[in-house]
């Protein structure tokens, strides 16, 4: 009601509502300023309650009190006291915190109760408090950010964990498919191996048997006519008869056959070998290019291309080295020649290393290898049949592509630009490998497999017309200008030159064109013109050229000429020059038994005994008889070993039994152990993929529940469990250390109580100069150095921010601000008390401790463990707050998930602090700072001196 009259007192007559800019007449009647304004507008001048005329107006003043009350009566009644605010004792304001107490009295309280407590004004301690509590606020935000980062972290190693688990079980699925199936592979092989061996060993025992054999029927043939001799009564006939009687020759040692268990395990036991080599081996190895680049001469292969196996539509030119395809034939198709458009090379390799280049003249060619038992057939809609089964691998390049063929299954590659091509072949390691050297080198694929038997460089070309072109790396003169590289064929063997060659040494007219065999090829005049080129009647080895009569005139006529050397026409007339200098094979080195030229007789092979090639041909020639007679006299010995022939037949027989069955158990073991292996890897998978999951969902829930959790509880002493030493403050005490500051390494920041105590102050103090002294932390070490051992001190914190550790000897004290404290760099660790809680601090990293302060610390260097502990000392009793030490890494089992950094800092950098001599040192933080060495017991004096 009283409000109510108030509001009736302050109402203007004119607009009937409360005041506004209230002014005030000479009258002493109150107006809205507007109001009377408007009024004094529209009628006389006068005022609207008194009618108290005004002449001139009146100045109108603005009522400052009445504007007061106004204030106070827009604004509404105040709050009504809170009857907690009042002080439940003498029923006053509560206008003071006693920080002792920790609560809220009024001015007679602190007059009685508070009146030798530390107290404040509330409005001091709650500015204070929000201040407190902002800065928590803004620890608490950062540590959410944090958290939610971390977990996203986890779930992504999550995924990505899941991810790699998945590739891995599918390759190793994978490799085990592949295995399995060379497993098989090989034990087919195994066994048609054996098969072989038997029939070889069985044919010998045979031709053995044979020969032993007729060699009895001679002998008792020739016992025979003897008695029959020594019956006959006439002289005459006698002696005739005996004249022409020839005795049987020796017998000879027993052959017996070829039959060695070990050697068909050998093989068996090195492809299995290889076969786990190549478990965990990736396609396409990330050096295959170094590696190709690093190829030395000696694995350079000069190939040349086998007439025999050519396809009727592909033309051979340049020694066997380029071939074409043409539309026109040449001729029927030869017995073991291609249905389809292929070539094979002459040359197989089965062991070692080999490379060669292939140069196209367009991207329509297949290149690759295969086993001699390659199908010379048409088979299936394909042009080709290269990696279309078992038994080859090619590489198909084309206008649009590439593609990587093997048993059936083709894989996409890039367009290949370049046309010339490089084919690296390792027997050893298993890996076939396709390279484009043009414009520059690049990997094109690589094949990984067992390559059991010999294998054959094989071409295909595409139809059309004369534009397909494949040359080998040239290395025969003829082709060695315009060659990338020039690479040195494989030497021929004496034998085979003198039994092949020798003919072709001497020397001739020239002559008409002999005959050839009948469903023959005759080598064609090289000067002739392509498509019409003539049968040759002399290949000339000194042009390297074989000509028909008509192109023979020159070397008929010319003088120049007329030195040359013509035999016989040769279909491969490199076969008959020295392969290092390309001249004519002449003379035969019996000291090394090889065929050379003359460069070769007065260079390497000078002083050797070297004689004519026809004499030594003759030689060998007049030899044969002997050594015809040397091999009847031996076969002859044969007869008494035909029992045991019979024998080691039966023993061979069943030899290949028992070994079939061997080489079976073995592939069956191996596949069993192989398919065990596969069940265990992807165990170990799995159990790798639930623990790892495992650990990520606990750390997952883990800070979920920090997150949750109130930062009051986290920094709550009861809800921190506290982990006592086992052993008591005595034990400890029996590797007391007297630690003494040293006034030399103290920074001008701090003063020195004698050797026990120290406080930062804020006046510098000049102390004499020292190169061992901190120049910008407030820092000081003890006395002595730490080397080996267990020592054991104590520090009491007496007031403000301290740390207190240890600092390698060697550590500069000039070191800038950020670097050099105590704990912030990889040559000192130390225990913080930062007036609110602990935590311990190493290179950079901080870990946040949950005990509460404690004003003795002890500290306990063990320098042979490696491992240094702070405790808590209350009472006798050791509390440990926090022992750092690193941790082994684990041999075996998955990796441990990097969810403590600070421990993974130390795993990794913590033992490198103690390869330098250690000393205590301590960090006096905040400018209140005051922190003093000891307090230890009396007894333990007599021990620290001794020590």
């Amino acid at each position: 009601m009283a409000t109510s009259l108030l509001e009736d007192k302050l109402t203007c007559s004119i607009c009937l509502g409360l005041y506004q800019d209230p002014v005030t007449l000479p009258c002493g009647h109150n107006f809205c300023g507007a109001c009377i304004r408007d009024w004094w507008g529209g009628c006389e001048k006068a005022c609207p309650e008194c009618r108290e005329p005004f002449r001139d107006g009146a100045e109108l003043r603005r009522n400052v009190a009445l504007s007061g009350v106004l204030e106070v009566v827009r604004a509404g009644p105040g709050p009504s006291p809170d009857p907690s605010a009042c002080c439940p004792q003498h029923g006053r304001p509560l206008e003071v915190f006693c920080r002792t107490e920790g609560r809220c009295v009024c001015s007679a309280c602190t007059m009685s109760e508070c009146r030798l407590h530390e107290w404040v004004l509330l409005d001091a301690e709650r500015r204070e408090r929000e201040a407190r509590l902002r800065a928590m606020l803004e620890v608490t935000q950062q540590q959410a950010t944090q958290a939610k980062s971390q977990l996203q972290e986890l779930q992504q190693q999550s995924s990505q964990i899941q991810n790699s688990i998945c590739t891995l079980a599918s390759m190793v699925s994978a490799k085990f498919s592949c295995l399995l199936q060379a497993l098989e592979m090989r034990r087919i092989s195994a066994l048609r191996d054996i098969e072989v061996a038997k029939t070889q060993a069985l044919a010998q025992a045979r031709d053995e048997e044979q020969r032993i054999q007729g060699h009895l029927e001679a002998v008792v043939h020739s016992d025979r006519r003897i008695r029959d001799l020594l019956e006959h009564s006439d002289d005459q006939t006698f002696f005739q008869e005996s004249q022409l009687l020839v005795p049987p020759g020796p017998l000879g040692p027993l052959t017996p056959p070829q039959w060695d268990e070990d050697q068909q395990l050998g093989g068996l036991k090195e492809s299995l070998s290889q076969l786990c080599d190549l478990l965990l081996d990736k396609e396409g190895p990330p050096e295959a290019l170094a590696e190709a680049a690093d190829l030395g001469p000696m694995d350079y292969r000069n190939l040349t291309f086998d007439p025999d196996s050519a396809n009727r539509h592909l033309y051979l030119s340049r020694q066997d080295q380029q071939v074409k395809h043409c539309l026109k034939p040449r001729g029927p198709a030869k017995p073991g020649s291609f249905e389809l458009w292929q070539v094979q090379c002459a040359q197989s390799f089965q062991s070692g290393r080999h490379y060669w280049e292939v140069r196209t003249s367009n991207h329509s060619v297949t290149l690759g290898v295969a086993y001699p038992e390659l199908t010379r057939l048409r088979q299936g809609p394909h042009t080709d049949n290269i990696g279309r089964g078992p038994h080859s691998w090619g590489l198909c390049i084309q206008e649009e592509g590439a593609q990587a063929w093997h048993n059936g299954e083709a894989r996409r590659l890039p367009a290949v630009s370049g046309k010339l091509l490089g084919v690296d072949l390792d027997l050893v390691s298993g890996c076939l490998t396709f390279y484009s050297l043009e414009p520059e080198a690049q990997l094109l694929h690589t094949f990984h497999a067992i390559f059991t038997r010999p294998l054959y460089p094989i071409f295909w070309l595409l139809e059309e017309s004369d534009r397909s072109v494949v040359s080998a790396s040239p290395g025969s003169p003829a082709a060695k200008l315009g060659s990338r590289m020039v690479l040195t064929p494989e030497p021929l063997s004496p034998s085979w030159v003198l039994a092949n060659k020798g003919h072709a040494l001497e020397p001739s007219a020239p002559c008409a064109p002999e005959p050839w065999p009948e469903g023959e090829e005759p080598v064609r005049c090289d000067a002739c013109p392509e498509g019409a080129a003539l049968p040759a009647a002399l290949s000339c080895l000194s042009c390297l050229a074989s000509f028909c009569p008509a192109h023979l005139g020159p070397h008929e006529r010319s003088p120049a000429l007329r030195g040359h050397r013509l035999v016989p026409p040769l279909r491969r007339l490199e076969e008959s020059l020295c392969p290092r200098h390309l001249r004519p094979l002449e003379r035969y080195c019996r000291g090394e038994r090889v065929c050379l030229c003359e460069a070769c007789a007065t260079q390497e092979h000078r002083g050797h005994e070297l004689v004519p090639l026809e004499q030594e041909r003759a030689l060998q020639e007049a030899e044969q008889p002997k050594v015809l007679s040397a091999v009847e006299d031996r076969m002859d010995e044969l007869g008494a070993g035909i029992a045991q022939s019979r024998r080691t037949v039966a023993l061979i027989k069943s030899a290949a039994a028992a070994e079939r069955e061997r080489v079976s158990r073995l592939c069956a073991e191996a596949a069993v152990a192989l398919q065990r292996f596969q069940t265990e890897v992807l165990g170990f998978i799995e159990e790798g993929e639930t623990t790892m999951l495992g650990r990520s969902q606990g750390d997952l829930q883990r800070r979920e529940e920090q997150r949750s959790r109130p930062d009051a509880e986290s920094q709550d002493p009861d809800s921190t469990g506290q982990l006592e030493s086992e052993a008591p403050r005595d034990y400890f005490l029996k590797f007391a250390y007297i630690v003494d500051l040293d006034s030399d390494t103290a920074d001008k920041f701090l003063q020195l109580f004698g050797t026990k105590g120290v406080k930062r102050v804020l006046c510098p103090i000049n102390y004499p100069e020292s190169p061992t002294r901190f120049t910008h932390c407030e820092q000081v070490l003890g006395e002595g150095a730490l080397d080996r051992g267990t020592y054991y001190w104590e520090v009491e914190i007496i007031e403000g921010w301290v740390s207190m550790g240890v600092m390698a000897e060697d550590f500069s004290p000039q070191e800038p601000y950020d670097r050099g404290r105590l704990g912030r760099n990889a040559h000192s660790c130390c225990l913080q008390w930062n007036g609110r809680s602990f935590s311990v601090w190493f290179h950079g990293l901080e870990a946040p401790l949950p005990h509460a302060f404690s004003p003795t610390v002890g500290i306990c260097l063990e320098y042979a463990d490696r491992a240094l502990a702070f405790y808590a000392v209350r009472d006798g009793k050791m509390t440990l707050l926090r022992r750092l030490k690193a941790t082994r890494a684990r041999r075996s089992g998955p990796p441990a998930s990097p969810i403590d950094p600070f421990q993974s800092r130390l795993d990794s950098h913590f033992s490198g602090l103690f390869t330098s001599r250690l000393k205590p040192a301590f960090f006096l933080e905040s400018v209140d700072a005051h922190l003093q060495i000891g307090p230890l017991k009396k007894s333990c004096i007599s021990v620290l001196k001794r020590r």
